[in-house]
């Protein structure tokens, strides 16, 4: 019996460790038009690179999971538009909606390839 409840511990343990954090938002232009294939790329502070990412959906809508609580940076990109950067903090909560992102043109990089 007491083999059973330290296996029980030792499971309910590895969940948590391996908990991750899913964070979901959408991403439009300055029009309001969803934008498609927005790369978003996350870190944690304090680190140099790049954990992971993903891209948005055709509806500009993008789910990417965290591995743990922290303080990451998140990083959107996208070609003739200004790339935007946030810190945030992601702690225990399961789910973060990070609401309507809106990227703004480039004009500079626009006007550098004509």
């Amino acid at each position: 019996m007491k083999k059973y409840k330290i296996l029980l511990i030792a499971l309910v343990s590895l969940q948590f460790t391996f908990a991750q954090i899913n964070v979901k938002g959408k991403v439009i232009d300055q029009q309001g038009t969803p934008v498609f294939g927005v790369n978003i790329s996350y870190k944690n502070i304090g680190e140099t690179s790049n954990h992971g990412g993903t891209i948005t959906e055709k509806n500009g809508n993008f789910s990417l999971e965290l591995p743990q609580s922290g303080t990451y940076q998140l990083k959107l990109n996208y070609i003739g538009m200004k790339p935007q950067s946030f810190e945030s903090l992601f702690d225990e909560e399961k789910e973060y909606n990070l609401g309507t992102l809106v990227l703004e043109e480039n004009i500079q990089q626009l006007q550098s390839v004509y």
